[in-house]
């Protein structure tokens, strides 16, 4: 018997009024990204490669995080500060020589004392030398979808061939939530004792109400201020990167207005949700006639709040469907477009099952086929 792929269309929700509104930055390179959908919001040479200066830390702690949750080191693993940790100038653990430091400690140094010592106490002890654990770095970078970042140290130290793109970072900060919840909070602790000299988190926004939680600032003379930032309101969350601006007070000011924007301007809308019956598709030799189907997974898309904007939604499967089917077998595909992100397409699964209905069945459905 031959098969058809039969279509219809389920879904389309459209809001008429205005564009949601523009804005603009100061800083050189910017990038607003939706976490649930990865969708771009806002792009501002977001990837074109950038220095980013201590930003870089965010992908050192990121190694750090994934080998705790490997089970490669524990958090009372130590390493040896060696004179080239020691030494390190900018921004300080404060570190002594010779001492042996535990994880716990390193990756807090790292991440709220923005320790440069920190950094490569672990670079050294978890890869042999910094070098190497920047080589680390850069693949490990590739494989989460920074695919235009090099390290060349695990700091940030200014080095011409050490690069990345707002949209890397926005893609590692978002990586860093989705991977390691476990470990993630620690980017919004506001302070850090070690060797008895107490440090503030550099990230200012933390303090400002605006469920802002992570992650991490930067700054050099070539690269200027940045910032990397996450935060969360009304169950919804975004991620936003700001580089090359002029002072401490401006990073926070344009990192701040590009997070409300998001905030404001956007909302996330599920069109299929698990469990929910979309349609119920005909099936033949069944104990019934049709067979309810829903999606595999749940399906998130990003719209203006009150822009101009329209999703659509089509169930696409072959006829005829045949039993017996059993609850979770696939049967179709969900396709969802917007404007505002590339075409989703999830399984479509039968809610229940259906049984054959015998031979008498089969007689009567050949029967109706044939006097079409």
């Amino acid at each position: 018997m031959r098969r058809t792929k039969w279509i219809i269309s389920l879904l389309c929700c459209l809001s008429v009024s205005h564009a949601a509104d523009a804005i603009e930055t100061k800083a050189t390179h910017a990038v607003v990204m939706d976490h649930a959908t990865g969708i771009v919001l806002f792009d501002k040479k977001a990837n074109e490669q950038m220095y980013p200066a201590s930003m870089t830390k965010m992908m050192t702690a990121y190694m750090l995080f994934d080998a705790l949750k490997s089970g490669k080191i524990k958090e009372d693993t130590s390493y040896v500060v060696s004179e080239e940790a020691w030494r390190k100038q900018g921004s300080k653990m404060f570190v002594r020589l010779g001492d042996s430091i535990a994880v716990q400690d390193l990756l807090r140094g790292i991440v709220i004392q923005s320790g440069n010592d920190a950094c490569i106490v672990f670079a050294e002890g978890y890869a042999g030398t910094e070098a190497q654990f920047s080589e680390r770095m850069t693949e490990k970078a590739k494989e989460i979808g920074m695919t235009n970042s090099v390290f060349k140290n695990a700091t940030g130290w200014p080095d011409e061939a050490h690069v990345t793109t707002a949209k890397d970072l926005a893609t590692l900060a978002r990586r860093t939530v989705m991977d390691f919840p476990e470990y993630y909070p620690i980017y919004k602790q506001l302070d850090y004792t070690y060797n008895g000299i107490k440090q503030y988190n550099r990230n200012v926004l933390l303090t400002r109400s605006m469920g802002i939680d992570g992650l991490k600032t930067g700054h050099t003379e070539e690269a200027g201020y940045g910032i990397t930032i996450s935060g969360e309101d009304n169950g919804r969350r975004v991620h936003v990167v700001v580089g090359g601006l002029s002072s401490e007070k401006e990073r926070a000011q344009e990192a701040a207005s590009l997070y409300r924007y998001a905030m404001s301007e956007f909302r996330t809308v599920q069109p299929a949700v698990v469990g929910t019956v979309l349609a119920s598709l005909p099936i033949m030799y069944g104990e019934q006639d049709n067979v309810d189907v829903t999606t595999a997974k749940d399906a998130t898309i990003l719209l203006p709040h009150t822009g101009l904007d329209a999703f659509h939604a089509e169930l696409r499967w072959m006829q005829p469907i045949k039993a017996p089917v059993r609850a979770g077998q696939k049967l179709g595909t969900l396709h969802i477009t917007s404007s505002t992100m590339q075409e989703q397409q999830l399984d479509v699964v039968a809610v229940s099952d259906v049984e054959d209905g015998g031979i008498f069945t089969r007689f009567v459905s050949n029967l109706a086929v044939l006097s079409q």
